[in-house]
């Protein structure tokens, strides 16, 4: 599971600091259909007033964990994650 924290640090004092949103990216790929190179993953994005799920299946893994980020928060704001690849979809 990934899980990205994300904060405001006011004029960069610490001990001021709050967090404003929390993602959560987890792989739930049961199906040994899928090959090393592929995976279907959850994810949450919670603030302090909202919350959004989504899932993307067939995940192409050699994109690495920052594009796995980004198509997810594509996917929170109805954005089709990565055109340039037929193989990944929101479901």
């Amino acid at each position: 599971m990934l899980r990205l924290t994300l904060e405001i640090v006011p004029m960069g004092q610490e001990d001021h600091k709050r967090t404003i949103g929390v993602m959560k990216i987890a792989n739930v790929s049961e199906d040994f259909s899928l090959d090393d190179d592929q995976g279907n993953y959850e994810f949450n994005f919670t603030t302090e007033t909202t919350r959004h799920e989504g899932k993307l299946w067939k995940w192409p893994r050699r994109l690495g964990a920052w594009k796995l980020i980004q198509s997810c928060l594509q996917v929170i704001h109805g954005e089709s994650p990565l055109k340039e690849h037929g193989d990944v979809k929101d479901s």
